[in-house]
């Protein structure tokens, strides 16, 4: 328990270093050369850097793999909503215990959640995202983070909700809710990981999937007779 505890504090510290060195770049900079402010965010994107001139993080998720190698997960969103040149959101993961670099992307869309959970066999934990893409679509995402990269291993579209199901296997399902359009009829998708691999497992009508938990919820709220 301690051990946990400790390791947690030093992923936090090593997170703060990250945000604290990333201010001093930035802010050294712009003093530098104040014209030069967007290109010099721009190359710090290419290194894998947190972008604070131009961003906020808006969440941030730290764990431990293997011989205590920390890995961390950033989603920054833009500070100014004027600015039609930067993207809405960016996601950067690094390795830092080294400081590496594992993935980063800009996302032209908001963040909704994100979150470490084990949902394969694999011992190391996944890092589990979703993004308000459009106004009638959201994405979900699984990513497999070892200490040499980070690849996205589910990436699917969904409308109405994306839930993780434990059906008492050895790996987490995948349910999403969709429709065509973003309208409806809506349908609630089963994906399974099968051979290293998220798999369409199968699809039923919303309704059908949605009325017995319906049922319940209804049934719950009658009164009690009192005697």
């Amino acid at each position: 328990m301690r051990t946990a505890k400790r390791r947690q504090c030093v992923a936090i510290f090593i997170f703060a270093i990250i945000v604290l060195a990333a201010c001093n770049d930035s802010k050294q900079k712009a003093e530098e050369n104040p014209s030069s402010k967007v290109a010099a965010s721009t190359v710090v994107i290419a290194q894998g850097s947190l972008d604070l001139d131009r961003y906020n993080i808006a969440s941030s998720a730290t764990w431990i793999v293997g011989d205590d190698t920390f890995l961390g997960a950033f989603i920054e969103t833009r500070k100014n909503l004027a600015d039609k040149i930067s993207p809405p959101s960016r996601i950067l993961i690094k390795n830092l215990s080294s400081n590496a670099t594992l993935y980063q992307r800009d996302i032209e869309g908001l963040p909704l959640s994100m979150y470490v959970r084990n949902v394969t066999p694999d011992p190391n934990p996944e890092l589990i995202v979703s993004w308000d893409i459009a106004a009638a679509s959201n994405q979900f995402q699984i990513f497999a983070v070892s200490p040499a990269q980070a690849k996205l291993m589910f990436d699917e579209n969904y409308r109405l909700d994306a839930t993780l199901l434990d059906l008492g296997e050895d790996e987490i399902d995948v349910l999403l809710t969709t429709g065509e359009g973003g309208s409806g009829p809506f349908v609630t998708t089963l994906y399974g990981f099968r051979g290293g691999k998220y798999e369409l497992l199968g699809e039923v009508p919303y309704e059908a999937f949605i009325s017995p938990l319906r049922n319940l919820a209804t049934q719950s709220k009658k009164p009690t007779s009192v005697r």
